[in-house]
């Protein structure tokens, strides 16, 4: 099996916009660039997003990816009700944005682990008041 790139749509390759989250955004500049750059060193690029399923067509995000001139990108569902990513692989970027994160410097350390074993919830609120993107 060869290695592959996942770049998240939503926040990450498309805009993402709280008051319309079913409207894929405009893309990000610099992540379609990056992307591009990838595609023509001949790396493997698939395209996470939540509103994807298996087995399905993808028709909305397929017509986006069409129209970005990536067409070829196959489209991996992301579970809707996931929370977060977690990965050693991850890379960070900035929100709708695409730039790469600075590491998120100002966060404690053990500011996303509840003490005393006890189960954590934050929402994206939390997420960016608590991190630098």
């Amino acid at each position: 099996m060869s290695k592959w790139i996942g770049v998240e749509l939503e926040g990450t390759l498309a805009e993402y916009n709280e008051r319309f989250p079913n409207q894929i955004g405009e893309p990000v500049n610099a992540m379609l660039l990056r992307v591009k750059g990838w595609l023509n060193e001949g790396k493997t690029v698939k395209v996470l997003s939540r509103r994807a399923k298996a087995g399905s067509s993808n028709y909305e995000v397929n017509s986006w990816l069409r129209n970005q001139g990536l067409s070829m990108l196959e489209v991996v569902p992301m579970e809707k009700d996931m929370a977060s990513l977690w990965s050693a692989r991850a890379v960070r970027v900035e929100l709708n944005d695409g730039k790469l994160c600075n590491g998120c410097k100002h966060v404690p350390e053990n500011q996303f682990h509840q003490q005393g074993g006890g189960r954590e919830t934050y929402t994206m609120t939390d997420y960016y008041t608590l991190t630098d993107c």
